[in-house]
């Protein structure tokens, strides 16, 4: 709750002012003497602590940002290297199966010859008597 009272009370100092568009006054003033623009009075260390804790939430904040980016940033690694490592995987999984499956064509083929005689010749000599035996028969009935 404090801290709050604390930001508060930091933004109607010094952006609530802005807000309005008033041109800032700063003077110096000695023991006694009448000030020249109605406003609030601080003594030097007054002014001191106000510049010195604006700049520290200012550091603070930036110190918060950089965290979080970095947070951010390293989750999102984690993602990108996750990602990564499945389509690695995914890669060596598809080329592992081209070369079952070319393994496996490979081996068909090879049982396909050995399977298959290579009588061309008897197939070819099969082929011209059968050829002659319907010319003769074609005519012979044709007589």
């Amino acid at each position: 709750m404090f801290r709050l009272a604390k930001i508060i009370i930091f933004y109607l100092f010094f952006c609530l002012p802005s807000l309005a568009q008033a041109a800032p006054q700063f003077t110096f003033l000695g023991k006694n003497q009448p000030a020249p623009f109605e406003g609030a009075l601080f003594n030097p260390e007054a002014t001191a602590e106000i510049l010195a804790k604006s700049q520290l939430v200012k550091e603070e904040y930036d110190l918060q940002l950089g965290y979080e980016l970095e947070k951010q940033e390293l989750k999102f690694t984690l993602e990108i290297d996750t990602l990564n490592l499945r389509v690695s995987s995914l890669e060596e999984e598809f080329e592992v199966t081209v070369e079952a499956k070319d393994k496996e064509i490979d081996a068909l083929h090879k049982l396909v010859k050995s399977h298959s005689p290579s009588n061309n010749v008897w197939w070819a000599i099969g082929g011209a008597a059968v050829g002659v035996v319907t010319t003769a028969f074609v005519v012979h009935v044709a007589k």
